[in-house]
């Protein structure tokens, strides 16, 4: 008896992409490649160039304009107080920075090293990278004033970069679609943020509700 095939059909995920989407290839993955080793190279001679600046804050008990940045002045008066060497904390907030940025870096290296092919992995590794920079722009700006534009700038594509890949985890799409329409208001907070970080509007409530609104999204984003 000859049996009839019956058509079979495969249920796709909502959101689910195809590998091939997401796979970069010829020129493309050359120039993101490049483009990644040369931002890295950029941020790690950055920090390398934090540690004369450092050094010298050491020798100065603290009296210069990037030390009170790392300690404020207030802080370091407790530290004596309390029988603290403002040295020492001075060195721990140093060392903790570093390690927290070096660690983004290196999660980020890791997985451009194994994945460099896909287009997620690729972000998430950019973001990492430039976030490493965003979570000590302020140390960095204070011990390489002449770098300040471009650690500003890197800092801010690391702001959009973690922000909107929080939206795009796991799979690579906004879902729901309507969090695409929540990176505008993540590049206008990042811009004000650290481009205009002594302006009026830096300080409103509008920023500050717009700050709220988008940890809110990310969490109904994840559920």
């Amino acid at each position: 008896m000859n049996q009839k095939p019956y058509p079979t059909s495969t249920i796709e995920r909502p959101g689910a992409r195809n590998k091939s989407e997401t796979r970069l290839r010829g020129r493309s993955m050359v120039l993101a490649c490049m483009l990644w080793i040369a931002l890295v190279v950029f941020i790690l001679a950055l920090f390398i160039a934090t540690i004369p600046a450092f050094s010298n804050d050491l020798h100065n008990a603290c009296a210069t304009a990037a030390c009170r940045t790392l300690i404020p002045p207030f802080t370091a008066q407790q530290y004596r107080a309390a029988g603290i060497s403002v040295n020492f904390a001075l060195i721990y907030s140093y060392v903790l920075a570093v390690f927290v940025s070096l660690t983004f870096l290196t999660i980020g290296a890791i997985i451009f090293w194994l994945k460099s092919h896909d287009f997620m992995a690729l972000y998430s590794s950019f973001a990492l990278v430039t976030f490493a920079v965003t979570y000590s722009s302020s140390s960095l700006v204070a011990l390489v004033p002449a770098w300040g534009l471009p650690i500003q700038i890197i800092a801010f594509l690391g702001s959009v970069f973690f922000g909107t890949f929080l939206y795009l985890f796991p799979n690579g799409r906004f879902v729901p679609r309507w969090t695409r329409w929540l990176v505008v208001g993540l590049v206008v907070y990042s811009a004000i943020d650290y481009f205009l970080p002594n302006s009026p509007l830096a300080n409103s409530l509008p920023i500050g509700l717009i700050f709220v609104g988008l940890l809110l999204c990310v969490l109904v984003a994840q559920v």
